[in-house]
Parts: structure tokens; sequence; C-alpha cells
């Protein structure tokens, strides 16, 4: 573990260098970057206290006595991709290092986080249905690419940003150097079960397939 802390502190000083270098280019101001994201910072805090840790704390996602749907799934890993089908109603799921992917088949799905630091998440849920209301589900990722697929019947509205990487959905496409997309799907306004989605990427690309 003393060998990946020292990993991840050498990762932290490559993108800090890559941002040095980016600004001298005159590519992108470095006091802005650090001023709008400087959150971000207490992230790789927390991050580097559960490496030194080694936590890893899953908690089981399947499904409910009597067949119902579980009321909420909670995995934190450190290490390790994760790919499952999960019908619990509410997801909170993080990782470091490795990919997330996971079919959700709710009866009645409200949302919940999803965050990754170094890897893909890739979210199905094409099977699950909604809860009354407006569920929110939100998603954020450092190093690694979002894909978020919806049936097509799902009435949706998006908050979806990129600082290096492109945001698609709903047939449009913002690219290039933070990039950011907000929509709503025809029938959002209208429909008693919705999907809110708040997705966010530092490094990679986000994408939504209805």
């Amino acid at each position: 573990m003393h060998r990946a802390g020292n990993l991840w502190g050498g990762l932290l000083l490559i993108a800090l260098g890559v941002m040095f270098l980016l600004d001298n280019m005159n590519y992108l101001d470095f006091g802005e970057v650090l001023r709008t994201y400087w959150p971000a910072l207490l992230i790789l805090l927390g991050i580097s206290v559960l490496l030194r840790r080694t936590v890893f704390s899953p908690t089981s996602s399947g499904s409910a006595p009597g067949g119902a749907s579980a009321p909420s799934a909670e995995v934190h890993e450190v290490f390790g991709d994760r790919a499952e089908r999960t019908d619990t109603e509410q997801v909170n799921y993080s990782s470091v290092f490795g990919d997330i992917t996971l079919r959700l088949v709710s009866a009645s799905f409200k949302g919940g986080t999803i965050s990754t630091v170094f890897g893909d998440a890739t979210l199905d849920l094409t099977s699950a249905s909604l809860a009354e209301g407006e569920n929110r589900l939100k998603v954020s990722g450092v190093f690694g690419d979002l894909r978020v697929l919806l049936a097509s019947s799902t009435p949706y509205a998006l908050s979806g940003s990129s600082l290096f990487g492109a945001v698609e959905a709903g047939g449009q496409k913002r690219d290039g150097f933070s990039s950011a997309l907000s929509l709503q799907s025809p029938d959002y306004g209208s429909a008693s079960k919705k999907l809110h989605l708040d997705l966010s990427q530092v490094f990679g690309d986000v994408t939504i397939i209805r």
C-alpha cells in the first residue's frame, strides 16, 4: 500500500505538470482552473487517505426478501473492476482504481451517487423502472469515460460537463476545453416519473445513449 501511495503521488505530480505546461502554452489559465476546481484538491486529499488506510468495505446489493427491490446498495472499493446487475432502489458506489459497470433493473429506481477516480463507468438503466417523482443520479469521475444507457421511453434531464473531453446527448455534442451540456427530453416536464442526471468528468467523455 505504501507503493500505491507513491504511485498516487507520482500521478498527482504528473497531472500538475501537465496543467502548468498547458498554462505556459496558453491553452488554459491555470489560475482560473484552480479557482473553479479547488474542491478537487479536497477529493485528492481524501483519496490519499483512503490509499494509506487500505479501505475496502463492500456491502451486498442483492435482492431483498420476497423478491422486492432492496432499498439501497453501498460499495466503496480502492482497487478492482466491478461489473454487476442490481435491483436496488438507490445506489452509492465509489472506486479509486477500476472500472464500474452496472446494469440497474430496479422496479422503483430512485437514483443515488457514483464516483470514480481512475476508470470508466458504464450504467445501463434500460431495464430499470423509475420511482414516482424526480429521481436524481449524480455521477462524477476524474480519469475515464462515462456512458449512461437509457430506455427510449425514459424522461430525463441532463446537466453534463467535462473539463477535458466531450459531452454528448440527445443528438447534441459539446467538446473542447470545459465542455458543458444541459437539456431535457421533450416528455420530461409532464412526466410523473423522471430522471435527473448530474454527470461530470475531469478527463474523459460523457455520453448518454437513449
